[in-house]
């Protein structure tokens, strides 16, 4: 799917028209990242490491470093671009998508990881 999105956008006679597929692929990209989440989480805690926050973001922020990588694996195996300004141009947009992407995956592993946390705590008696 990222190789046809990505064709879409750099090449200039490519139309991407399978809009509701890339709506389900990013649905199922959110349960994953949340499930993903979760799952470090409870690791974290079943180990007695209270510091869950920073992992639960980091863990699923990092979904933006493969596709960082795999625009990298496009530009040299799929484009024709040579010049300063198309490179510098291509990257620097893959690279504001990435942190974008990184920041949104993260925030929704942060999300859910809460959510997680408060759910299991709630259900704690003190006495």
């Amino acid at each position: 799917e990222m190789y046809s999105i990505l064709s879409a956008v750099w090449s200039h006679n490519k139309i991407y028209y399978v809009y509701g597929f890339m709506f389900a692929i990013i649905l199922l990209l959110c349960l994953v990242l949340v499930c993903v989440s979760i799952t470090c989480t409870y690791v974290l805690l079943n180990a007695e490491d209270y510091r869950w926050q920073w992992q639960s973001f980091l863990c699923c922020g990092a979904t933006s470093i493969y596709v960082f990588l795999y625009t990298v694996h496009y530009f040299f195996n799929s484009t024709q671009m040579s010049g300063f300004l198309q490179t510098v141009y291509y990257f620097g947009t893959s690279i504001n998508f990435c942190i974008g992407l990184g920041l949104f995956a993260g925030a929704l592993g942060f999300a859910g990881s809460s959510k997680f946390v408060f759910l299991i705590y709630s259900n704690i008696k003190a006495e």
